[in-house]
Formats: C-alpha cells, structure tokens, sequence
C-alpha cells in the first residue's frame, strides 16, 4: 500500500476518536497562521525544510511554496518540478533543494530544476523520505526500496521494502525506517535491523529523528515513540489519546524537548517525562504531519489541510 494511501486509510479509521481527544493544556504562545489566501500553493503540508539563509520550504499537495520571511514563490510542474504532490524535502551541502514526490525527484539549484526518476536509477518513483549524508550523498526512501545517488552513480539496497523515513547519524550510519520491516540500520557495509523482537514498539515506521546525545527517536504507525539509546530500548505513549498511537512527525530543540505531530489534533511536546499540548485556532482541528524549528527556536507546524502555524518564541 502507498505511504500516502495508508495515511488516509488510518485517519479514516481514527478520525471519530481523534475529534473525541481532550488536550492536556492550550498554550498562551503567539501564532502566526498562512495558508493558501496568504501565499501557501496549498493547505495540506506533507513537509517542511529551512535552508541556510532561514528560507522555509514547504511540500504540498500542490506544489513547493518558499517563504523568505516577507514574500511568497510557488513553484508547480510549470516551473519544472516532477510532480505537484511532493512528501519530503531535503537541501544538501551546496544548498540546493531536492524534493521527493510521487513521480521522482526533482533538484532546483535556485535557477534551474532537473528531475530524476527510474528511467535514471532510482528504485521507485513513489519517494517518501530523503536525507543528505556529509560526503553529500542522496539516500531516497521509496514505495520499493533504498536509492543512494552520489551526483553520478546510483545504488540500490533493500529491493522490494517500503521505505518510509532516513535519517543520518554523527557517525554516518543511515537509520532506515521501513513499513512492517521494523527499523535497518547501515553503516555503509552491514545491515542491522530492529523490530518488536527487540524493543521496537511497533514494526512500521513513520519518522526518525536523532538528537545531539545520539538517541534515535522513531515514530511509529500505532506504538507511539520508541527510543534507542544504542543499548536500550523504551517506549513513550502519548497519555492523552486511547487508541493507536500513530506519529507523523518529531522534531527536536536546542533543549532536547521532543514536539510531535500525531493522530491528535494540535502539536505535542514531550521533555523526557511530560506532555503538552498545544493549539491554537485551526490547529486545533488538524494533525501535524511537519515539524522544522527555526534558529530562533520557533516551531513551524505544517496540516494536513489547514495549511502552517508558527509558534513564536
């Protein structure tokens, strides 16, 4: 099944208890909302990525918006990019934009666009996720698998399997999260994969995120967080929801505190013991399915139809 199919599926199944869910507190934060009457190509956010200058980019159902603080660009297959349903978003070392859509991947180097699909060796043209190593490789998750593009060769590893999120480590092993394979890990020579077998709290992944101190976070489709340390194990459930505990999206600050997109409605914050939930209007009737934090420490929230909220620190 299509990563963005299963999403629509399970909101499906979760939305009468999703809008029955209770906050654990509502924030007195400022918010800035946009959305499509104020320059966003479209409401339904699917990624969020900040460049060096402080450009946020954001994936849509409807293209790529960039917002440099004051002013709005769309851009569309008019403009070059592969397909308008784009669901990651990655900028390498020479800051260039690489997006992942359902029909390929497209790069915009500021001027041009150049997109890549099977037809030049990726595995897939269904791209779920996409991370940037520091030789400045492309890792692009697929519907069908791994591809690794070094600007000329492309590599294919783990054929077949949904790749749903990557995320790069100090060391440079690549933590691969999968949909019911549990989560692979490759340090450029073996695998090692982990599943429930091991800790894992649920065996299909959604998003990976790796914090300063080295412990990997992995939001799952119905087991909530689950952390490694390298060693152990430990499961978080989010307290405030009874039922599948599905994470979208975890992004961390400079103060280690984990804010989280769920099958709730609002953003969640988790500091190691506690949770807080936090909304405003709009957000308070959307799931997250993007979090990026700015060098500010303000936390940018992208819908699943109500387009972005910022919080302002």
């Amino acid at each position: 099944m299509k990563v963005q199919l299963l999403k629509a599926i399970i909101m499906a199944i979760v939305i009468l208890t999703t809008l029955s869910c209770k906050k654990t507190q509502t924030s007195q934060n400022s918010w800035v909302s946009y959305n499509s009457s104020n320059g966003l190509v479209n409401n339904a956010i699917h990624a969020i990525a900040i460049d060096a200058q402080g450009n946020k980019w954001f994936g849509t159902n409807g293209g790529v918006s960039e917002f440099n603080g004051t002013n709005w660009s769309s851009y569309t297959k008019t403009n070059g990019l592969v397909s308008n349903t784009v669901f990651t978003i990655a900028i390498d070392a020479q800051n260039k934009k690489w997006f992942g859509t359902d029909s390929g991947v497209s790069e915009f180097d500021g001027t041009n666009w150049t997109s890549f699909t099977t037809s030049n060796g990726l595995v897939n043209n269904w791209v779920s996720s996409i991370a940037v190593d520091a030789q400045n490789n492309k890792w692009f998750g697929t519907y069908a698998g791994l591809s690794e593009y070094d600007g000329t060769n492309w590599t294919t590893y783990l054929s077949g399997k949904i790749i749903t999120s990557i995320a790069v480590d100090a060391q440079g092993n690549k933590w691969v999260g999968t949909y019911g394979g549990g989560v692979m890990k490759f340090d450029g020579t073996n695998w090692t994969t982990y599943t429930r077998n091991n800790g894992l709290s649920c065996d299909s992944i959604q998003t990976i995120a790796i914090e300063t101190q080295g412990n990997k976070w992995f939001g799952t489709f119905g087991g909530g967080l689950s952390k490694f340390d390298g060693t152990q194990w430990s499961t978080y459930i989010i307290p405030h929801f009874s039922g599948s505990d599905i994470v979208w999206s975890i992004a961390i600050d400079s103060q280690g505190n984990k804010w989280v997109g769920a099958n709730v409605p609002g953003a969640l914050k988790f500091d190691g013991t506690n949770w807080t939930s936090y909304s405003t209007t709009g957000l308070d009737i959307s799931e997250v399915y993007a979090i990026a934090i700015d060098a500010q420490g303000n936390k940018w929230f992208g819908t699943n139809g109500n387009g972005v909220y910022e919080m302002l620190e």
